[in-house]
Formats: structure tokens, C-alpha cells, sequence
């Protein structure tokens, strides 16, 4: 109980704690919360229906510690052979005031891929990657923003990332686990300590790479 308390006072200082960033930085961005199944963190949203992202670690034989704070997020991919067959886990948060169009704007966030995913019969231990979305609505994927590839490491690495909207300006960030192959597969994500850094660069970089040098 003394841990449960732990989380929830600290998810809420996190939420309070985020009025007093600029508004790029993410609400509650290193998902802390109540640990479980299908339970979301503070201040995040899934998106879709059938299968829902977790908050871990200790669902689903998932141990990993967390990267920073008490627990992170996990999504994942599910092949044609499960329930809910080819879905994939998504979730959402609206900013405080969008990413402006034409602006680049830098992130570092830590993955990782859990070895030991079993959720019923079926093993989740493939290679996802992380697409980011920018949208102008809930749950609206409307521009690819970023995207990882294959996360094949079980140890927690750190991303530099340049999110840079081409074609509209977004006030929902949408954080997707997808495939790497055209054929669809079970696989998992665990994503932690996602920054922002106030600084504004150039767009200078190439527009498929999102990537800073």
C-alpha cells in the first residue's frame, strides 16, 4: 500500500509540477502512475479500441526497471494469430500549445524492448518500433513526426529527437508501436523519460531522418 501511495503522490506532483514548463514539455513524461494491465498513465490517452497500453513494470512478466522514476509505459503489436489480431497500441496527449508548423522542437526519450512479454498463450517478444504523430484532434494521426525502427535492445537507450511539423501546426502528440515488416508479428515497446528541451533549432535536417546530428 505504502508504494501505491508513493505513485499517486507522485504522478500528482508530476501533473502539478508540468503547469510550470514551457508548453512543449509533456505532462507526467517519464509515466508515472499506477503499475498494471491495461491502466494508463496520468495525463496520457489510449487510442483505439481492443487493446489497451500498460503501465509497468510487473504486468505480463515484464520486470525491466524503470529508466527514471517509479514506472514507464509499454505498447505493443499484436500479430494475426491473438485476440484483437493485427492492432496495435497507441496513446495521446494534448500540449498545452501545439507544435507550431515549420518549428523544430527537441525531445530525448528512452527505449527499450522487454525479452519477457507473455500475455495469455502468446508471447510479445518481437522487435516494434515507436511512431510519433503530430494531429490537430484527439487520436488524429495526421503527420508522421519521428520514428525509431526496430528496438531490438533489452537495456534502456537514450533517443535525440527533433520533432518537426511540415505541414500544419498539432496540438495532440501521438506516441504509436508499430511493425518493422510488412507482415504483422506480436511485439513490444517500454518507453521512458520522454524530455523536452526548450531550445528552438533550424530546420536544417533531413526531412525523413528527425534526427539531430
Amino acid at each position: 500500500m505504502r508504494i501505491l501511495f508513493r505513485l499517486s503522490i507522485l504522478a500528482l506532483f508530476l501533473i502539478a509540477l508540468s503547469r510550470l514548463l514551457p508548453a512543449q514539455a509533456l505532462v507526467n513524461p517519464s509515466f508515472e502512475g499506477m503499475r498494471g494491465p491495461s491502466v494508463v498513465p496520468p495525463a496520457w490517452e489510449p487510442c483505439g479500441q481492443g487493446s489497451t497500453p500498460d503501465t509497468q513494470p510487473g504486468s505480463w512478466q515484464v520486470s525491466t526497471a524503470p529508466s527514471a522514476g517509479l514506472s514507464y509505459l509499454s505498447l505493443i503489436c499484436r500479430g494475426d494469430n491473438v485476440p484483437f489480431r493485427n492492432r496495435w497500441e497507441i496513446v495521446q496527449q494534448k500540449l498545452e500549445h501545439p507544435l507550431e508548423k515549420g518549428i523544430c522542437y527537441k525531445y530525448t526519450l528512452d527505449l527499450a524492448r522487454s525479452e519477457t512479454f507473455f500475455a495469455g498463450s502468446v508471447f510479445f517478444t518481437g522487435e516494434a518500433s515507436l511512431r510519433i504523430w503530430g494531429g490537430s484532434g484527439p487520436c488524429s494521426q495526421e503527420e508522421l513526426l519521428w520514428e525509431s525502427g526496430p528496438i531490438f535492445h533489452a537495456d534502456w537507450r537514450t533517443y535525440d529527437i527533433v520533432l518537426w511539423p511540415e505541414q500544419s501546426s498539432y496540438s495532440y502528440l501521438i506516441l504509436e508501436a508499430y511493425y518493422t515488416t510488412e507482415a504483422t508479428y506480436s511485439g513490444n515497446i517500454l518507453i521512458d523519460n520522454f524530455v523536452y528541451f526548450p531550445e528552438v533549432y533550424p530546420c536544417m535536417y533531413q526531412a525523413n531522418a528527425r534526427e539531430m546530428p
